[in-house]
């Protein structure tokens, strides 16, 4: 990963590059490669660099000599050498070979309606230095993170994280007291929203234009508009998993585009198993693939037999991490500070050190993270189809003594307490909220006395 960070300011004359260097500094370990700073009339633009393609050249921002446009990327688009083949065919003279600048010539071509044409994860700042404006974009399902401030009309900061947002001098770290009740009701903060007053996010498959004019928000991607409302009846279940398998195949595959190592996570699930598959039928028979798995000590559900197995019948070249409760002592702390906000399900100390474990043989993971709510393989979905009655019979009872019982049956009372409320509910969209809460309702009312609740 990359961090990306800028300002425009069309009040006040000239750009701090002291401001900018502080904000790419405060991203330096999304990209430990290289840091650097542009400027241009009202525009500042930083850039922390993680080289994976491109690693000579490519380098951030990036501003060739025969373009009005400037850019900070972070990700990868993944079609970049069919965008660059189109591009060329058009007259297009290139400066480097990654696909920054693939990126980049796109936009050039129709600002906002080149949109629709990149297939990747991203999120990028570009300034057109003729028309003095700004586009920021994120990727269709928001997988690289982009947030912004306005903390006067004239004024745009963004940054990948908020961390570097606050490095400028006329930002302030204040509480989203609203923000707050919605991330314990709801484990996270979503839409445009974050903790922080005043810092927004680009929501996913959204662009944000900022000229002197103001600033507009639009949309490239909607997810809806890409679902079927109703299944597809005329398909057989093999033509169905056919479609599946290619599909999974294809985005595998993309993935591995790099110039520098690619390896994986795996933790002998489903998931992670058939992409360590896939990277295998992608490669030469004698072509190392190095996979990752971690577990935490003394745990009788350790992962990592499982990983072993899939490693040993798949032929990669294995290592473990073994987590320690003195780890979580020592790494909280840090992690915190990467953070910048609650997480819902806190697996960041075993993933940072697995990561430290693979920073020392590749520099990619694909990892299977993500796939068990994109096909519903978490228990909750099988119980949404629990009958009317059985509801009726919970909330009769009351989910503490269900738990109460649950867990003198030998199962876990705080799994069972969130599946008690979540069933009891008597709406559907009850039942949804529920699963991914800490706390009912009146709870959160009686924890934050006088807060609206926010759904």
């Amino acid at each position: 990963m990359c961090g990306i960070a800028g300002y425009v300011d069309f009040d006040r004359k000239g750009i701090d590059q002291a401001v900018l260097g502080a904000m790419a500094h405060a991203l330096r370990y999304r990209g430990p490669d290289e840091q650097g700073v542009w400027v241009d009339g009202h525009c500042g633009l930083a850039h922390a660099r993680l080289s994976i393609i491109d690693i000579s050249g490519s380098h951030q921002p990036l501003a060739p000599k025969d373009s009005d446009l400037a850019v900070v990327f972070n990700g990868e688009i993944y079609n970049y050498e069919a965008l660059r083949s189109e591009q060329h065919a058009r007259g297009v003279r290139f400066e480097t070979m990654g696909d920054t600048e693939a990126l980049l010539r796109q936009i050039e071509s129709d600002w906002t309606k080149a949109m629709p044409a990149l297939d990747g994860m991203y999120a990028f700042a570009i300034w057109d230095r003729r028309a003095e404006r700004l586009l920021l974009a994120r990727d269709p399902l928001g997988k690289k993170p982009l947030f912004y401030a306005r903390p006067r009309p004239g004024l745009l900061i963004f940054a990948s994280e908020i961390k570097a947002i606050l490095r400028h001098p006329e930002m302030t770290a204040c509480l989203d007291v609203g923000a707050l009740a919605q991330a314990l009701r709801f484990r996270g903060v979503y839409g445009s929203g974050t903790l922080y007053e005043g810092i927004r996010q680009v929501e996913p498959g959204c662009n944000l234009e900022f000229d002197r004019d103001g600033f507009r928000v639009s949309q490239h991607y909607r997810l809806l508009d890409q679902v079927s409302p109703k299944p597809d009846q005329s398909k057989s279940e093999a033509t169905l998993v056919a479609q599946g398998r290619s599909l999974l195949e294809s985005a595998v595959r993309k993935r591995l585009i790099a110039d520098v190592p690619v390896g994986a996570f795996l933790s002998g699930g489903l998931d992670s198993s058939l992409i360590v598959a896939l990277i295998r039928a992608a490669r030469a028979p004698g072509e190392t693939t190095h996979t990752f798995s971690v577990g935490f000590e003394g745990d009788p559900s350790s992962e990592l037999p499982y990983a072993r197995a899939v490693a040993d019948a798949l032929g990669t070249c294995h290592a473990e991490v073994v987590v320690r409760a003195a780890d979580y002592a020592s790494l909280l702390t840090r992690a915190t500070v990467f953070r910048d906000a609650p997480i819902s399900e806190p697996a960041d100390i075993a993933i940072h050190l697995m990561s430290m474990a693979a920073k020392q043989t590749v520099k990619v993971v694909l990892s299977g993270e993500g796939s068990d709510e994109i096909f519903c393989g978490y228990p909750k979905y099988r119980f949404a189809a629990v009958p009317a009655p059985v509801r009726g019979l919970l909330r009769a009872l009351g989910a503490q003594r269900v738990a109460r019982a649950a867990a003198v049956l030998g199962i876990d009372r705080r799994r069972s307490l969130i599946a008690a409320r979540a069933l009891s509910g008597v709406t559907e969209l009850e039942r949804l909220v529920q699963w991914f809460s800490y706390f009912e309702r009146h709870e959160l009312q009686t924890l934050l006395p006088g807060l609206d609740w926010s759904p």
